[in-house]
């Protein structure tokens, strides 16, 4: 394994874990390895983009375990402990992984979250803009889950 700087935002350096296994490439991030060696989530707990990094991890390498535990967490976390562009980005997961009891909840915080935002700030964000012009089926799926936030 290599360690490889990568950048998140525009100063920030990230670290991911370069791995060949099999013929297969992998860049891992640190939270994914300290779960692998550890079963704990504790960079995920500290930061909602270490959170979200990691969900999306566990979704792409169907480790449904950590999926689950990290779904647990999110849901318990208060609304304020959230940032818009990571929220966006779990939103973009999220509606991939289909009807489910867990993803519907996740759906109902991400609107709350959202919400408690403000939309002007919302339609601002980076992940916004960037969301519209990707998907606008996304988009309006994201509008609506907002509307309906309680």
């Amino acid at each position: 394994m290599t360690s490889k700087p990568g950048f998140e935002g525009n100063a920030a350096a990230v670290h991911f874990w370069s791995a060949q296994v099999g013929g297969y490439f992998f860049e891992l991030p640190p939270a994914l390895l300290e779960y692998l060696y550890t079963f704990e989530i504790s960079r995920a707990v500290k930061s909602p983009k270490v959170a979200v990094d990691l969900f999306v991890a566990a979704n792409k390498y169907e480790i449904q375990p950590l999926q689950d535990k990290l779904a647990k967490m999110i849901l318990e976390r208060r609304i304020g402990w959230f940032h818009i562009t990571p929220t966006l980005d779990l939103f973009l997961c999220v509606r991939k992984l289909g009807k489910t009891t867990t993803n519907d909840e996740l759906k109902r915080k991400i609107g709350q979250v959202l919400k408690w935002n403000g939309k002007e700030l919302i339609m601002q964000s980076e992940g916004y803009q960037r969301l519209v012009v990707d998907d606008v089926n996304a988009a309006k799926e994201l509008c609506a889950a907002i509307s309906s936030a309680d």
